[in-house]
């Protein structure tokens, strides 16, 4: 499992060690967004990401 994946989320639906749906932790969602607003332009559940051209 990877740092990002324990930070921001909890196992949902699994079958033994395979997970197939994660599920945000209280509040991981609004810090994501935080995080990424510098490259990302997010729209409702819909996000949009672009690359900064020099």
């Amino acid at each position: 499992m990877t740092q990002y994946q324990n930070t921001f989320f909890t196992p949902g639906r699994k079958n033994g060690h395979v997970v197939y749906e994660w599920k945000f932790k209280p509040g991981a969602e609004r810090a994501i967004q935080q995080r990424i607003s510098d490259i990302a332009v997010i729209v409702g559940r819909q996000k949009h990401l672009y690359n900064e051209v020099a």
